[in-house]
């Protein structure tokens, strides 16, 4: 029987859905600069902020306000996401959780880092009123960390995050 190869490579899922966080940027600040909707009753609204904090540390603390210290840790993060990916791999199979995981993580990095060098900012448009504004890099980063969830509460029992 001949199996499908499964590509070992995250690569078109990481290119993929970096394109599609940027594009929808593109077309949010090229053609609804100053929208503001009503998605879900009270509860969900589009409304487009450039965030200029650069990070959610740096509402908090002015330093990581700056452009090239909060690009740099974001470059920093993706290399230490990345020698994790491999680190893992090099160990064996990586389930599909564990790559979920690694894809959606290294997306929402690599989107990150464009936001802070391209747009000195996040583009943020998704709000929860009167507690947060975010975007789709966003939940791309709490989806990965989602995907970890079950291999950090997992007993210990030898049991690998690429197992599951």
């Amino acid at each position: 029987m001949n199996k499908c190869k499964r590509s070992k490579s995250l690569t078109p899922a990481i290119l993929a859905l970096t394109a599609l966080d940027q594009a929808i940027k593109i077309q949010i600040a090229r053609r609804c600069p100053g929208a503001s909707l009503t998605l879900l009753s009270r509860r969900l609204r589009f409304q487009p902020v450039i965030n200029r904090h650069l990070s959610w540390a740096g509402h908090f603390i002015p330093l990581l306000r700056r452009q090239r210290l909060a690009a740099g840790l974001n470059g920093a993060a993706l290399v230490l996401l990345s020698a994790g990916w491999l680190r893992q791999r090099s160990r064996g199979p990586v389930g599909p959780l564990g790559r979920a995981a690694a894809s959606l993580l290294l997306s929402g990095g690599l989107c990150s880092l464009l936001d802070k060098t391209l747009w000195g900012g996040s583009l943020d448009y998704l709000q929860v009123p009167g507690k947060c504004t975010f975007d789709l890099k966003d939940l791309y980063l709490a989806a990965g960390l989602a995907c970890l969830a079950p291999s950090c509460l997992a007993p210990e029992s030898g049991e690998r995050a690429s197992d599951l």
